[in-house]
C-alpha cells in the first residue's frame, strides 16, 4: 500500500472512531437534549395538544351493554306497564306483554286450586264441593279481567279462546280479516272472542236445548257484535271481513278451481253469502226451514246473475262432494279436470237409470236384474276407457267400487 493510501486509511478508521462515540453519547442522553433543530416540530406538537385539552370540556364516559330488563320489569304491574311506556315501548307489545305474564300468574293460581274435595265424595256432596270450586275459579276470572281492564284499558274476557299463540292460526285470522291496521284486527278479534264468551255461556246454561229465550238472547248477542264491529272498523274493512269469513264458509263444501271461478267472482259470490244470512264463525241461529230454503234460494239467484245460468250449473256441480272426489282424484293421477266432469257426469246418469229400473213395475225380478247387469258391464268399461289402466285400478280402491258394482248406487 502507497503511502497516500495508507494516509487515507488512517483518516477513514479516526473518523469512524469518533462517529462511533458521538452516537453513543447521544443514545445516552435524555431527550430534552436533543438539538433544537430537531426537537422544534415535536415541542410545537406536544404544546398544541396540552393547550387543545385545556380549552376543552370535561371528558365524556361511554358505557355500552348497560341496559337489564330488571330496571324495567316489575312485581307491581301498574309500574311495569308504566316503565314500558316510559321507554317508548309500542303499546302492542305492552299489551303482549302483560297478557302473557298476567295469564301465567292466574294460570298458576287457578292450578294451586286443584280439586280439595277428598276423592271418595260422591252424590250431593261432590256435586256441592264441585259448585264451591267452579265458584272460585269464576271469582279469579273475573279478578284477571279487572286488573287487565285497569291496567290495559281493554275488556278482557279470558274465556274468549282467541289468544291466537300460535303462528299458523295468527296467520289465518289475519288473512281472514283482510288488510286492515294491526290495532283494527286486536280489536276485531277481542270483541269476537268477548261474545264467542257470552254465547258459551248461554250454550253452557241450556244444556244442549235451547229455548225460544235462548234463541233469541243468541240472536241479540250476535247483532250487538256485529255494531260494535261495524263501530270498531270502517265500513270497507267491515265488509271485507265478511266477505272472507262467507269465503271460508263456502271452501268447506264447494270445489272452486273445479268450476273456474275467478277471485273477483269468488267475491262477489262471498259477499252474497254473507248477505243471504251467513254467520260469523258458524253463529248459531234457529231459523224455519221456509227461513233456511228463502235464503238460499236468495243466494242461489245472486250467483246466477254473477256466473250466468251456464256457468252457475258448474259452482252446482263443485258443491257436489262425490264431484269434489274425482276432482281431487283426477289431480292426483295427473289427469285433466275434464276427466273428472266426464265420470262424474256417467255416474250421476247411470245412478238415475238404475233408479229407474228398479222402479220399474213393468219388469219381473230376472228381467230387472239381466238389465242391471247390462247396465254394469258398459259403466265399467266405459269408465276405464276414459280413466286409462292405471287410474282405473286407483280408482277402485279411492271410492270408485260403484263401477263394478251397481247396488252401491
Amino acid at each position: 500500500m502507497n503511502v497516500p493510501a495508507k494516509k487515507y486509511f488512517a483518516l477513514s478508521i479516526c473518523a469512524n472512531v469518533v462517529l462511533a462515540g458521538v452516537a453513543f453519547h447521544l443514545f445516552r442522553q435524555p431527550a430534552a437534549r436533543a438539538s433544537a433543530s430537531a426537537t422544534r416540530p415535536v415541542l410545537v406538537a406536544v404544546r398544541t395538544l396540552r393547550s387543545l385539552a385545556a380549552d376543552s370540556p370535561a371528558p365524556v364516559t361511554c358505557a355500552i351493554n348497560r341496559f337489564h330488563w330488571r330496571t324495567i320489569e316489575s312485581e307491581d304491574y301498574e309500574k311495569y306497564v308504566a316503565n314500558l311506556r316510559a321507554i317508548g315501548c309500542p303499546e302492542k307489545i305492552i299489551r303482549d306483554i302483560i297478557l302473557a305474564d298476567v295469564e301465567r300468574l292466574y294460570a298458576a293460581r287457578r292450578r294451586d286450586l286443584g280439586i280439595k274435595s277428598p276423592f271418595w265424595l260422591a252424590g250431593s256432596q261432590r256435586r256441592k264441593a264441585g259448585r264451591a270450586q267452579e265458584k272460585e275459579l269464576n271469582a279469579l276470572k273475573q279478578e284477571q279481567a279487572s286488573l287487565i281492564q285497569r291496567l290495559l284499558g281493554i275488556e278482557w274476557l279470558p274465556d274468549s279462546g282467541r289468544t291466537f299463540d300460535k303462528f299458523e292460526d295468527q296467520a289465518l285470522m289475519r288473512f281472514m280479516f283482510g288488510p286492515m291496521p294491526e290495532e283494527s284486527v286486536w280489536r276485531a278479534v277481542h270483541l269476537m272472542g268477548k261474545y264467542e264468551a257470552l254465547e258459551k255461556e248461554v250454550e253452557h246454561r241450556c244444556d244442549g236445548i235451547r229455548l225460544e229465550a235462548d234463541n233469541a238472547k243468541l240472536e241479540s248477542l250476535y247483532q250487538r257484535m256485529l255494531g260494535e264491529l261495524a263501530s270498531a272498523l270502517t265500513p270497507a274493512q267491515t265488509e271485507e271481513m265478511m266477505a272472507r269469513a262467507a269465503a271460508f264458509e263456502l271452501l268447506d263444501h264447494t270445489k272452486f278451481d273445479g268450476a273456474d271461478v275467478t277471485a273477483i267472482e269468488l267475491r262477489q259470490i262471498a259477499l252474497a253469502r254473507a248477505s243471504a244470512g251467513g254467520r260469523l264463525f258458524d253463529w248459531p241461529v234457529d231459523e224455519t226451514d221456509e227461513e233456511r230454503k228463502a235464503k238460499e234460494e236468495q243466494f242461489k239467484a245472486a250467483v246466477r246473475n254473477i256466473l250466468g245460468e251456464m256457468r252457475y250449473a258448474d259452482f252446482e256441480r263443485a258443491q257436489d262432494n262425490e264431484f269434489r272426489k274425482l276432482f281431487e282424484f283426477s289431480k292426483d293421477n295427473g289427469l285433466p279436470k275434464e276427466t273428472a266432469v266426464e265420470v262424474y257426469d256417467i255416474r250421476k246418469l247411470v245412478a238415475e237409470e238404475a233408479g229407474c229400473v228398479r222402479q220399474d213395475t213393468s219388469l219381473d225380478e230376472p228381467a230387472r236384474r239381466q238389465r242391471l247387469e247390462e247396465m254394469q258391464a258398459a259403466v265399467q268399461k266405459e269408465v276405464s276407457g276414459v280413466l286409462g289402466v292405471k287410474a282405473w285400478q286407483d280408482y277402485l280402491n279411492r271410492g270408485g267400487a260403484w263401477a263394478t258394482n251397481l247396488n252401491q248406487l
